[in-house]
């Protein structure tokens, strides 16, 4: 198989073994190249996906929160977008029955919050 590298442009070639896949020794003198020739590049490249995840809260920020109260809530609320509303919204309601009382006042309250909002 042929790769080429989109940062210098060199061409990476590997080749199936008894060992291992072909995609799998792809992958791999991807990584060595990587390696080798932009120790930096991969380095940068994961330091932005571990600062850009700090700014996207996860779902369990959101549940997190709605445990201290509809305040804290609404903090983590202001940084998601519709799409991911969307997505915790689904989640939320299909797990409502199963959530104590307080969780779902909690939810409830971030709810209408979120429909005024949009009205």
């Amino acid at each position: 198989m042929k790769a080429i590298c989109k940062t210098c442009g060199e061409v990476i070639i590997s080749r199936r073994s008894d060992k291992r896949s072909a995609k799998a020794n792809m992958l791999r003198a991807v990584r060595r190249h990587y390696q080798k020739k932009h120790p930096k590049t991969l380095s940068r490249r994961i330091s932005q996906g571990l600062k850009a995840s700090k700014d996207n809260p996860s779902y369990q920020d959101l549940i997190d929160a709605l445990k201290e109260g509809p305040r804290s809530a609404i903090e983590v609320y202001k940084k998601y977008n519709e799409k991911q509303y969307q997505h915790i919204k689904a989640v939320m309601d299909a797990l409502e029955p199963v959530l104590p009382t307080d969780l779902v006042i909690s939810w409830k309250v971030l709810e209408a919050i979120h429909d005024s909002r949009i009205t």
